[in-house]
């Protein structure tokens, strides 16, 4: 039984930052954000958005009444919660009309959690074949003003509805993880922002990608000639920047986490999935100008329907 992607919907705020503008005003050459990121524009979440209602309106855009039915485990990756206590997955299903009866989890871990929840529904719905699982990854990231993260700040969600025989794209099982306790990127509860390292950060990224990789071949049997389609397609979309980003990347612009996990996630045949394009916060970008403030649409908030 093939289990994978049925649907997928993305979300990001209408408020951005345009990066050039930004690097003019940091006095620095645009061409480091534009090729060396790869970003055009900044996502920034105004007031009347959170990591809820990100969530919220990624999915709205994909559900149907037969999904709102049949999915009965709702799963949140997310760094930027909004309780201690209550999961962001318990606003999520309410706000999303699926059925009473389904569990409702967040699950954090760096940038891992959404891949966590990927692999759980995964096994979930090979013991539950009628089931489907709701996956959610949102989150806002924040950086100091005039930083080296500065630039790699955004907001925005994912969600995907995970089922048996999907359309989308199906997911294989064979993973293998890996768990070090290292100190390349945190945020303590009492920060407002994360504390980075990022030359460590790179460096342990790399020493886990290669530790996880030749686990992956022993424990799987599995070979880079294996990955055929994949390599074809990286390489045809990068061949053409890569050249020029390392002209401006440098190992402290950026900061990745370093939790990683390898999961081969490949299908013979790739098939996009209708969705529809209903968004709460309505849609467009407003681009922010130095000095202005950003523009506040009707919104879902938490558990309230709100305007500013």
């Amino acid at each position: 039984m093939d289990i994978g992607i049925d649907k997928i919907g993305f979300y990001t705020p209408r408020v951005y930052v345009d990066m050039k503008k930004l690097a003019e005003a940091r006095g620095i050459d645009p061409d480091k954000y534009t090729i060396g990121l790869g970003q055009e524009q900044m996502a920034v979440a105004p007031l009347s958005q959170d990591a809820v209602t990100m969530a919220a309106n990624a999915a709205l855009g994909i559900l149907d009444e037969d999904d709102r039915q049949q999915i009965d485990m709702v799963l949140v990756g997310t760094e930027s919660g909004v309780d201690h206590s209550k999961s962001v997955a318990v606003w999520v299903h309410q706000l999303t009309g699926i059925q009473p009866h389904a569990r409702a989890v967040e699950l954090k871990q760096a940038c891992y959690s959404a891949t966590a929840s990927l692999q759980l529904a995964l096994g979930h719905i090979a013991l539950h074949p009628e089931s489907k699982v709701l996956v959610v990854g949102t989150d806002i990231a924040k950086y100091g003003l005039e930083t080296g993260g500065e630039p790699t700040q955004g907001a925005g969600a994912v969600a995907m509805v995970i089922s048996a025989n999907p359309r989308v794209l199906t997911l294989e099982a064979d993973a293998v993880s890996l768990t070090q306790d290292i100190a390349d990127f945190w945020r303590p509860l009492y920060a407002k922002y994360a504390k980075v390292d990022g030359k460590f950060s790179n460096q342990a990224y790399l020493s886990t990608l290669t530790d996880v990789w030749e686990t992956y071949k022993d424990v799987h049997g599995r070979q880079l000639s294996d990955f055929v389609t994949l390599m074809r397609s990286l390489n045809a979309s990068t061949d053409s920047s890569l050249s020029a980003a390392s002209s401006f990347m440098t190992a402290n612009d950026c900061a990745a986490n370093a939790s990683f996990n390898s999961n081969k996630s490949i299908s013979a045949s790739v098939k996009l999935a209708a969705s529809s394009a209903f968004l709460i916060a309505g849609t467009g970008p407003i681009p922010i100008t130095l000095g202005s403030t950003p523009p506040c649409s009707i919104a879902i908030t938490s558990a309230i329907i709100g305007s500013c």
